[in-house]
């Protein structure tokens, strides 16, 4: 079984109390999809992030916009 599969998922009871630079596995739990997944739609430009080094960080309020938007990840 994959790793992601196996933590419980997030319930958001308020975005502002997710941090405003989200790390990649702290998105993979949000969305419920593969941390590598993440990784590769940072990559493609089909999630609100930046790079800092050799990781992502995925802005929360872009995130929030884009999900709530209507727009597909």
């Amino acid at each position: 079984m994959k790793r992601y599969m196996n933590r419980p998922r997030p319930i958001i009871s308020s975005w502002d109390k997710l941090p405003l630079l989200m790390t990649t596995g702290e998105t993979s739990a949000l969305l419920d999809i593969p941390e590598e997944s993440v990784r590769r739609k940072c990559r493609e430009g089909k999630l609100p992030a930046v790079r800092i080094g050799a990781l992502y960080r995925i802005d929360r309020d872009a995130l929030k916009a884009m999900l709530t938007g209507g727009d597909r990840i």
